[in-house]
């Protein structure tokens, strides 16, 4: 599942990725862009300042920044980055395997072959989307939506 966690990051990482060219922006302006909480957008920050998707400059003019191109930078990394292992299951999990504690035997386990099809489904569509391509699809559905208001 995804988490709030995880939506609220990839939130925030679209606020930067469409002001990049700005420079650095403070959590308040974050969190004022897209509503928001600003106490729990500060963790939010700091997970993807250890992930090293954005980085922090202190100061007057600081705030945050991202690391990398938007095109360079996929919704999987920010996922990662702010919730952890996104596998439905720790036996089908690719950076936090583990044995389930209900299970017999793996190998012998029915139920682990429709996990890990989840997993490489939600991992092939969260690995291979961009941060850009989303902003540029999110834009677009914005225009869409404006558009239908007024008609």
């Amino acid at each position: 599942m995804i988490t709030r966690r995880s939506k609220y990051a990839i939130r925030a990482i679209l606020v930067l990725a469409r002001h990049r060219h700005e420079g650095a922006l403070s959590v308040d302006a974050i969190a004022r862009e897209d509503d928001l909480p600003r106490k729990f957008l500060e963790a939010i920050m700091l997970d993807l300042k250890v992930a090293g998707i954005v980085q922090a400059t202190r100061g007057k003019h600081g705030g945050y920044s991202l690391l990398r191109s938007p095109s360079r930078i996929t919704v999987g990394q920010v996922i990662r980055a702010a919730q952890g292992p996104i596998a439905p299951a720790p036996c089908v999990s690719a950076t936090a395997y583990g044995v389930c504690e209900d299970c017999r035997s793996e190998a012998a386990c029915s139920v682990r072959p429709v996990l890990m099809a989840v997993r490489e489904a939600i991992s092939r569509v969260i690995d291979l989307k961009s941060v850009e391509a989303l902003a540029r699809e999110t834009e677009a559905l914005g225009r869409e939506a404006v558009a239908d208001f007024h008609i």
